[in-house]
């Protein structure tokens, strides 16, 4: 069985200006170059492209399993916005006419790095979602440019740092129903990204995760869930909310709304402590999902909350782990054991609600902090 695969990298971008619209086409590379990387810039948009190996070459390939075909090397390739306005894009796999292997013996599977990794590949003859401006692709002999994925990226904040960054892992293999009509069969094809400029504006989070880029105030805290925090004395991260001054602890990641969806949240806390006569558990019952002060915070004091604000404030899983030990234990290892089943004896484990206290791995910080959808 003989077969041959030929693959383009490459981008056409959509510069839109007050009375005209460009349109720009780059082939890179092709996957019989030797392994390198290849950066090329266009108008404010970068793409890399970083090839391992050629495991994508369908040349003197055979049909494979799901499990197999993803065990190859994939094609890694990272999409910059440079621009300091937002930026939509297209990832597109685009077939030629001349190609004689059908596309529904070919799998593929496309994820984002941070992403959980898929298990299962995707029949490329089920793809119906279809890339309109096949003319300005300038590709000769195009068949169809199917879209593989989409999204938006922020722009740069700052003229000495690029804006948002999204890394892509695409593995390509021949189905294992494929039979011997197959062999002989050649397939040619192109990934291309289509960018344009759009209106987006970064919310707080993106806006903090963007500027971590520059800051030495703002790191990752090597958690399982790798959240931007800032650290120091005194940090800058003093923000007005409800018309006071809160101070940002961090862009916290995989916060579950209670129902199972998990999000991006901004974690806010008051610069100055709510009140210095209320108790933490006036009924002394070390939990709290019961505590006086939880009820006081979740009650009287988010109705206090004055609208908008209060309707950035969203429901969020608190854990109620903790630390037998107290010597020599890290940050890390805090954040760990609180997302743990250790708690006095017989309580729960997790809370759902609004506002809750800092954690023991946010030492250091004031009184009362809610999870925040800004």
């Amino acid at each position: 069985m003989k077969l041959r695969y030929k693959m383009m990298l490459g981008i056409i971008v959509i510069c839109m200006g007050i009375v005209l619209m460009t349109y720009q086409s780059y082939a890179l590379w092709t996957v019989t170059k030797e392994s390198g990387e290849s950066i090329v810039s266009v108008g404010c948009f970068e793409i890399s492209y970083q090839e391992e190996s050629n495991t994508i070459n369908l040349e003197n390939t055979y049909p494979m399993s799901d499990e197999k075909g993803l065990t190859l090397t994939p094609y890694t390739f990272t999409i910059t916005n440079t621009c300091t306005t937002g930026a939509s894009y297209e990832v597109t796999l685009n077939t030629l006419t001349t190609n004689t292997m059908n596309t529904s013996w070919l799998k593929y599977a496309l994820y984002k790095e941070g992403e959980t990794k898929p298990t299962t590949g995707i029949n490329l003859g089920t793809v119906t979602n279809k890339n309109t401006q096949t003319e300005e692709l300038q590709i000769p002999n195009l068949n169809e440019s199917l879209i593989l994925t989409s999204g938006e990226l922020n722009g740069r904040i700052a003229e000495n740092q690029n804006g948002e960054s999204v890394t892509y892992h695409l593995y390509l293999w021949m189905d294992e129903t494929t039979g011997n009509e197959a062999m002989n069969t050649t397939f040619e094809g192109s990934i291309n990204i289509i960018s344009s400029a759009i209106n987006k504006t970064p919310n707080a989070a993106e806006y903090i995760t963007l500027l971590a880029n520059t800051s030495s105030e703002i790191v990752n805290d090597e958690t399982a869930d790798q959240n931007l925090r800032y650290i120091g004395a005194d940090p800058n991260n003093y923000v007005t909310f409800n018309n006071e001054s809160w101070r940002i602890i961090g862009v916290m990641n995989n916060i579950d709304d209670g129902t199972g969806v998990k999000e991006t949240r901004l974690k806010i806390i008051k610069e100055k402590p709510y009140s210095e006569e209320i108790a933490w558990d006036a009924e002394d019952e070390n939990d709290w999902s019961v505590a006086s002060l939880q009820e006081e915070l979740n009650g009287p004091y988010l109705e206090s909350i004055k609208s908008p604000s209060n309707k950035m404030i969203n429901n969020a899983i608190w854990n109620l782990g903790g630390s037998i030990t107290y010597d020599d234990v890290t940050a890390s290892l805090y954040y760990e054991r609180e997302r743990g089943t250790e708690v006095y004896s017989g309580h729960k484990t997790k809370w759902i609600g609004k506002i809750g206290l800092i954690y023991a791995s946010e030492v250091g910080a004031p009184i009362c902090s809610p999870l925040l959808q800004l």
